[in-house]
C-alpha cells in the first residue's frame, strides 16, 4: 500500500474535520447564548407576570370585600382600600386593557352605590366578580388550573359589548 498517496487524501480530511468542529463549536456557542438569552426573557416575563398576579388578586379581594359589605360604614372602609390599589399600584401597574376597563367600571360602580348608600348591593357584587372574571382572563386563569376551575361570568369587556 502506498501511503503517499493516500497522504493528500488524510490531509484533506482532516482540514474538513478541523473546519466541521469548528463550525460545531460555533453553532454550539450561538445556540447556549440563544438558550441563555430566553432564559432570562422568560425568567423576567414570569417575575412581571407574579407581580401582576399578586396585584391583581388584591385589587379582586378589595372589590370583592366592598361588593360584600353589609352596611355603609363598612363599604366606606372597604372602599378605601380599593381606592388605595386603584389610585396607587393598581394605576401605574395594570396595563391589561381588559382589567383597565374592569377597575374603571367597578370604581364608578362603587362610587354610584356609595352614594345610594344600600348594602349589601348585588349589582356590586356582580361588579365585583366581573372585575375579578377580568383579571382571570388576563392571567388565563383557566389555562393554568383547567376550564373547570374558574366560575362563568360576564366580564367587564362583555358587558360594554351588550351595552351597545
Amino acid at each position: 500500500m502506498d501511503l503517499k498517496k493516500w497522504e493528500p487524501r488524510f490531509k484533506a480530511f482532516g482540514a474538513v474535520a478541523t473546519v466541521v468542529s469548528m463550525i460545531g463549536l460555533v453553532a454550539g456557542g450561538v445556540f447556549g447564548l440563544y438558550r441563555y438569552v430566553a432564559q432570562q426573557e422568560k425568567e423576567i416575563r414570569l417575575a412581571q407576570y407574579n407581580q401582576k398576579k399578586e396585584l391583581y388578586y388584591e385589587l379582586v379581594d378589595a372589590a370583592a370585600a366592598v361588593g360584600s359589605s353589609l352596611t355603609k360604614d363598612e363599604a366606606l372602609r372597604n372602599a378605601q382600600k380599593y381606592s388605595i390599589l386603584y389610585f396607587g399600584r393598581a394605576h401605574i401597574f395594570v396595563i391589561d386593557p381588559e382589567v383597565v376597563t374592569g377597575k374603571e367600571a367597578f370604581h364608578k360602580a362603587m362610587e354610584n352605590a356609595l352614594q345610594e348608600g344600600v348594602f349589601p348591593s348585588k349589582q356590586l357584587q356582580l361588579d365585583a366578580l366581573s372585575l375579578a372574571m377580568d383579571c382571570a382572563n388576563v392571567l388565563h386563569i383557566n389555562d393554568v388550573f383547567g376550564e373547570s376551575s374558574a366560575p362563568k361570568a360576564v366580564t367587564s369587556e362583555g358587558k360594554a359589548k351588550a351595552a351597545k
